[in-house]
């Protein structure tokens, strides 16, 4: 029995025709990652700018705040730190981003245009997250400036308060000394 097999030119055309559709396949999941990562990115711009702009606006009203002694915005600082703490996180996400950045154009699977897509959106992303850092840096020495002032008012109004209380015991001391000194002197001349 002899199998028949197509003519070589036919399995061509189909072997022609399903690299063609995988290839295309391929590059649907190609453009969905990459408008998903652009999405991402974007979003993460967003929130990035949106947090530095509150931050800078919490800035300004701190600084312009009069000190009242004794009254913290962070007294034990734990907000701060974990401000801190956020801020160090968004530092390691930077290099981070970079570092996919960097990457982009050896990707034989991207086009010229998907590359730069990419590149503006990590730009992009990194801009606004440094902008962020920079805003929540501001942020967190404003407060400890706060902190500061409120604690040296509180001292300076504490230690005025002692002054005062010494000053008093020590005019009363003078008092009861310079009226035995005019008694003593009375008696003297008395005599």
């Amino acid at each position: 029995m002899m199998i028949q097999t197509a003519p070589i030119d036919r399995q061509d055309d189909s072997f022609a025709a399903l690299v063609k559709s995988v290839e295309g396949t391929t590059s649907l999941v190609t453009l969905a990652a990459i408008e998903k990562t652009v999405d991402t990115l974007t979003g993460f711009s967003q929130s990035f700018l949106g947090l530095a702009e509150q931050a800078s606006v919490l800035t300004d009203d701190i600084c312009r705040t009069k000190t009242v002694a004794g009254a913290y915005i962070d007294e034990d600082g734990a907000r701060g730190a974990r401000l801190e703490a956020s801020r160090q996180r968004v530092l390691v996400a930077i290099e981070e981003f970079g570092s996919k950045k960097a990457t982009i154009d050896h990707d034989p699977e991207l086009k010229q245009h998907h590359c730069e897509l990419l590149h503006d959106s990590y730009a992009d992303c990194i801009q606004k997250a440094n902008q962020m850092v920079d805003s929540l840096a501001h942020l967190i020495a404003a407060v400890d400036k706060h902190n500061y002032l409120a604690r040296l008012t509180l001292l300076k109004q504490n230690t005025n308060q002692a002054s005062l209380e010494n000053f008093r015991k020590i005019q009363k001391s003078s008092a009861v000394t310079i009226e035995s000194l005019s008694l003593a002197l009375a008696k003297r001349r008395a005599r």
